[in-house]
């Protein structure tokens, strides 16, 4: 056999490896389909049945103030487009298997290997003596790297943005007078690990995070909105999945 037909029979043995290797991993998976995406069709038909509603009163002349027919022609958009919103979001909102917790952004993938992640719980906040619930659950990691390198800047970016207004929501409570939000929050210092330093929206992403776990006592922070069921089964899912699955690099 020649040097070319062995390098090809060679190739197509790792390519199936790797492909027997992947079906292994993904054996186990479990796909996250949010609750809120069928919310979604019930906002749509319930203002295709409040638009019905308003065109039969409206040729009737039952309503006749006028501030009366612009509230309802509000709540019906407003109404409708929650619902398209909530209908073009993903099918999918997460996925578990052997190696580690995917969030299936919008704008592409977020994973997580099982090994990096140190705990999981429910998001809370100091009111007083007592702490409030919030309708988030959070991943504290044992390390950021692995997140950074596999982690898209489109994925970064977008999440920099999103989770801000609930960063600046938690610090406004601990930070006194508000002055540490301006100073943190829009921090884009180089950050630094033991092996590497990261720079641009990477940096910005790794402080964010940073941030989050210092006010927030997680680094990820996940809407009650992804989940499909309470939250507390989830995080009690996560642990499962974290405790019984193989750690596969």
């Amino acid at each position: 056999m020649s040097a070319l037909s062995c390098h090809g029979v060679l190739g197509y043995i790792d390519v199936n490896h790797k492909f027997l290797l992947f079906l292994i991993m993904r054996k186990h998976l479990h796909l996250v389909k949010p609750l809120t995406r069928a919310n979604g069709f019930n906002l749509v038909l319930f203002s295709v049945a409040g638009l019905f509603v308003y065109l039969i009163l409206s040729h009737l002349d039952v309503i006749e103030h006028k501030v009366v027919h612009i509230f309802w022609t509000l709540s019906i958009g407003i109404c409708a487009l929650i619902g398209v919103l909530k209908i073009f979001e993903p099918v999918v909102s997460c996925e578990l298997d052997d190696t580690g917790f995917i969030y299936c952004h919008r704008k592409g993938l977020l994973k997580v290997r099982w090994a990096d992640i140190r705990r999981v719980g429910e998001v809370s906040i100091a009111e007083g003596l007592e702490n409030r619930a919030l309708p988030f659950i959070g991943i504290k990691l044992i390390a950021i790297d692995n997140l950074l390198e596999e982690t898209s800047l489109r994925v970064m970016s977008s999440l920099i943005v999103e989770q801000r207004a609930l960063l600046t929501q938690i610090m406004s409570r601990q930070c006194q007078m508000g002055e540490c939000i301006g100073e943190e929050i829009l921090n884009t210092d180089p950050y630094k690990t033991e092996t590497k330093e990261y720079k641009g929206v990477q940096a910005m992403f790794a402080n964010q995070l940073c941030l989050l776990n210092k006010y927030a006592g997680y680094h990820i922070i996940l809407a009650e909105g992804l989940l499909d069921r309470k939250p507390s089964e989830f995080i009690q899912l996560l642990k499962q999945y974290k405790n019984s699955h193989p750690i596969v690099d």
